[in-house]
């Protein structure tokens, strides 16, 4: 099943939008065989078990019209609500259009506005904060080192609900990681971690890997950093290590547009951007990027004259 946020990430439906209940009463949704729905499958996997509905021909459960139950079970695919509503929600028979209860006053509003079952902030299937695929959602939603990224740099954005491999599919509960947008082509997901992506690796390449419980990251989780030493900083672009071994000299000499300090972004929209950001902060030095990077101006004691990087 593929949400708009979600790595096979999960996230919990959590319907935001005001049930007209007395609309849905599922008290009065009836089927001529009560035991079984369109897809085979006994009430009782609907917690019928646990709370039964006092009508004999009704299919779900009393008080199945809330969100913490059947937008749950919706979001864990438990059952294809086709099955019984129509092809498109549009209601058959006794078993009602989702549209009569989702959405006011526009009826179908609620079928391509993704925060109605996503939430403003994405929660693991159990609707839990903590752990799983929770706390990588909400990392790439900040902007502390990029912009935010977008549910289409790993996932297939659905349009609305019932688009391909969106709400019903063949696999239940998942959201298919796809990297076909955006700066990761190339990337894979498995084994709940992304690798050969661009995002995190060093900046030279498609050799970034991370696992979705990786502890928060520093500069130094994905290029080398202004405290990792000099054989690391071997494994960067041009003379990177030839002046950071110099005194005094940090990443905001060469990078100002990106960082001042060298140790925080303070331009996230040109970080992790897929585009070599070069622009110096010393006075009367500059830096060109015409084909290849070059320096003209006096900085670090030398005076470079249209030299290459």
């Amino acid at each position: 099943m593929l949400f708009a946020l979600s790595a096979t990430m999960r996230l919990t439906i959590v319907f935001l939008a005001a049930l007209t209940l007395a609309a849905c009463d599922t008290g009065s949704f009836v089927l001529t065989s009560p035991e079984t729905g369109g897809s085979g499958r006994s009430d009782a996997g609907m917690g019928g078990g646990d709370n039964p509905n006092p009508n004999p021909n009704a299919y779900h459960p009393v008080g199945f019209s809330s969100p913490d139950l059947h937008g749950l079970e919706f979001n864990l695919q438990e059952q294809d609500c086709r099955s019984c509503h129509g092809s498109e929600l549009e209601g058959v028979a006794q078993a009602p259009s989702c549209d009569s209860c989702h959405s006011s006053p526009e009826p179908t509003a609620w079928r391509s506005d993704c925060t109605f079952c996503h939430g403003d902030s994405p929660k693991n299937l159990d609707g839990s904060l903590v752990g799983g695929f929770a706390q990588p959602h909400l990392t790439h939603l900040s902007t502390a080192i990029t912009t935010t990224i977008e549910c289409s740099a790993c996932h297939n954005a659905p349009s609305d609900v019932l688009s391909l491999d969106h709400a019903f599919d063949s696999t239940p509960g998942a959201a298919e990681v796809v990297f076909a947008a955006a700066l990761n082509p190339q990337a894979g997901f498995a084994n709940n971690t992304c690798s050969n992506n661009y995002c995190h690796g060093n900046g030279r390449g498609n050799n970034g890997s991370v696992a979705i419980d990786a502890p928060a990251m520093s500069c130094e989780g994905c290029h080398a950093g202004p405290a990792s030493g000099s054989a690391a900083w071997a494994t960067m672009s041009g003379r990177h290590r030839l002046h950071l071994n110099l005194n005094g000299v940090t990443c905001a000499d060469c990078h100002v547009d990106v960082t001042t300090n060298g140790l925080a972004i303070t331009n996230p929209a040109l970080h992790v951007d897929g585009i070599k950001q070069a622009s110096s902060g010393v006075a009367g030095f500059a830096i060109t990027q015409a084909g290849q990077v070059r320096c003209t101006g006096a900085c670090h004691g030398d005076n470079h004259q249209n030299e290459s990087w």
